[in-house]
C-alpha cells in the first residue's frame, strides 16, 4: 500500500510517499497493536524522493515486502515540495528531515522504538546529523554519503560555478541555483563527526566507481562509528558501482543487503 501525502516544515510545504505492507492493519483496525519499524529515506544534492533510476522506490518496496513501513519524501526546493532550490540550505535540510522523522513516528502502526534512516550522498550527511541528535534513530544506513564537506565540494559545484556564485550570489548545479549560503555550510560540514556522536548501528555502502563522492569516504565513517566500543558497524563496497548504483545487478545487491541490515537491526 502506497500513499501520497504532505506535511509542513518551517513553512514549506513537503511532499512525501508512504509505503506499508500489505495488508496495513493498522489502517484497516485502528484498535490493532500490531507495530512495524519503520525506515525514512532522505535523498542527495539535486535528487528527489524517488532518486536516480527510482533506487529508493524499489528499495522502500523491498522493505515494505520485508513488513516495513517506509517514507520517502522531498526536501524543500526539491521534487514536488514547495520552494524554490536556491532557497534551499543544509540547516534547512537538516530541519526538514527532523520534521519528516517526527512525521513518521505518528503514523498508524509505526514502532518508534524500530526506527531507522537511510540517506544517499548529502542525505547521509544529514542523517549522521540527525542520528547524531536524535536517539530514536535505532539503525543508520549511509549509501556513497558525504564525510566530509570541503574534501567534496565539488558535489555542489565545479570550479566555474563557484567562480559564478562569487560574483553572482549563486552557483549552476545541473540547472539548479545553488545559494552562497548552502555553498557555506556545506564547507563547514562534518558528518563523520556527527556520526561518532551518535550511538545506533550503521552500514556504510559505497561503490567503487563513485566519481561523485570518492569511496574513501566510507573509511572515513567506518572510523568514526568504530570509535565508539562495541558499536555494530558494517561496510559494503560495491566494486564497479557509480554514486547511485546505476546498474541492475549492483543496485540489487545494495538493496538486498540495506534490506537485511535493517532486519537485522530494527
Amino acid at each position: 500500500m502506497e500513499t501520497p501525502f504532505v506535511f509542513d516544515s518551517d513553512g514549506f510545504q513537503l511532499v512525501g510517499m508512504l509505503h506499508r505492507p500489505e495488508p496495513p492493519p493498522a489502517i484497516q483496525n485502528p484498535k490493532s497493536k500490531i507495530q512495524n519499524p519503520a525506515v525514512l529515506f532522505l535523498h542527495g544534492f539535486t535528487g528527489q524522493k524517488m532518486e536516480a533510476h527510482r533506487v529508493f522506490v524499489k528499495t522502500a518496496r523491498a522493505l515494505a515486502r520485508a513488513g516495513f513501513i517506509a517514507m520517502r519524501f522531498d526536501f524543500r526546493g526539491s521534487g514536488d515540495s514547495g520552494g524554490e532550490f536556491e532557497q534551499a540550505t543544509v540547516n534547512g535540510w537538516r530541519h526538514d528531515a527532523r520534521v519528516a522523522f517526527d512525521t513518521l513516528l505518528r503514523q498508524p502502526g509505526v514502532d518508534a522504538g524500530r526506527v531507522g534512516v537511510i540517506g544517499l550522498s548529502m542525505g547521509g550527511a544529514v542523517a549522521c546529523h540527525l542520528a547524531a541528535g536524535e536517539p530514536r534513530v535505532r539503525s543508520l544506513t549511509l549509501w556513497s554519503a558525504v564525510a566530509n564537506g570541503p574534501e567534496v565540494l565539488s558535489v555542489v559545484g565545479s570550479p566555474e560555478s563557484v567562480e559564478h556564485l562569487a560574483k553572482h550570489g549563486w552557483a549552476d548545479r545541473m540547472g539548479n541555483k545553488v545559494s552562497a549560503a548552502f555553498v557555506k555550510e556545506f564547507e563547514t560540514m562534518r558528518p563523520a563527526d556527527d556520526l561518532a556522536r551518535s550511538q545506533c548501528p550503521v552500514f556504510i555502502a559505497h561503490g567503487t566507481a563513485d566519481e561523485t563522492v570518492p569511496v574513501a569516504q566510507a573509511d572515513v565513517f567506518e572510523a568514526a562509528a568504530r570509535a565508539t566500543p562495541g558499536r555494530r558497524v558494517e561496510k559494503f563496497i560495491v566494486p564497479f558501482a557509480d554514486h547511485t548504483y546505476a546498474n541492475v545487478a549492483l543496485e540489487a545487491r545494495v538493496i538486498e543487503a540495506t534490506v537485511a541490515w535493517f532486519q537485522r537491526t530494527l
